[in-house]
């Protein structure tokens, strides 16, 4: 039986956190975690901009978050902040904002994924951003599987600074032996980007079929893959305008 059940009956109160379990701000995991961090940590820091508007606003009198020791009592964490994540992500993105050097702790690959998530919907400085999209490129490199999950993660959120991260780690004949059905899955925008960096200009094929008088022959247009080292192609990726 779970330590959250007694008489028979599950305590729906969360677990506080055994380390980030200090402060007057509240967070909670979707596996029944709360984490409390101090309301000046938070803005010292200053690491999300959203956080950052979100506790400098004043607070109702009357509604003030309970002192630490009380946090655990029912209807303590009414007021928590739902990270709709699990707690092993929400411990990885909180320790990322509070900490003064942006450093990433050891996290898996999707969990790293699911942070950069959260960086995005809470518009963390792009020091800390930076810090988690290298740890995303660098676990990304081994294979084109990871390439491509994490190309389309950054398509979806259009972070062209993690494109450029990832695009730049390729060449011709690995994008071409992994291209279908992966490309298609990236939003209109980037496909024409990347099309217009790693193709060149269209080119007329001609196709001939047979031998001799039965021989036959059409001609299409292509635009085949630019070959040559891809070192400098994407440098402007994230800067240009598209």
């Amino acid at each position: 039986m779970s330590n959250l059940e007694t008489d028979g009956e599950k305590n729906s109160s969360p677990q506080l956190h055994p380390k980030l379990c200090k402060g007057d701000v509240a967070f909670t995991s979707s596996d029944g975690i709360m984490f409390r961090l101090k309301r000046e940590t938070l803005l010292e820091c200053n690491a999300s901009v959203v956080f950052q508007e979100m506790l400098e606003l004043p607070e109702p009198s009357g509604n003030e978050v309970e002192p630490d020791a009380q946090c655990n009592k029912q209807g303590m964490d009414n007021k928590a902040i739902d990270m709709k994540v699990d707690s092993k992500v929400l411990e990885g993105f909180l320790g990322l904002l509070i900490t003064p050097i942006p450093m990433m702790p050891s996290q898996s690959f999707e969990d790293v994924c699911s942070i950069l998530k959260l960086c995005h919907k809470y518009d963390v400085r792009v020091e800390y951003m930076d810090m988690v999209r290298q740890r995303i490129s660098e676990a990304a490199s081994p294979g084109p599987h990871r390439f491509w999950i994490t190309l389309k993660l950054a398509s979806r959120l259009d972070d062209r600074s993690l494109g450029k991260m990832i695009l730049s780690q390729f060449n011709a004949e690995s994008l071409h032996e992994s291209y279908e059905p992966h490309f298609s899955k990236l939003s209109f925008s980037w496909q024409g980007k990347i099309n217009s960096l790693c193709l060149e200009h269209s080119t007329e094929i001609e196709v001939k079929q047979g031998q001799g008088r039965f021989a036959d022959s059409y001609k299409y247009f292509a635009r085949p893959i630019r070959r040559g080292k891809w070192v400098t192609l994407f440098d402007n990726f994230a800067s240009d305008k598209w």
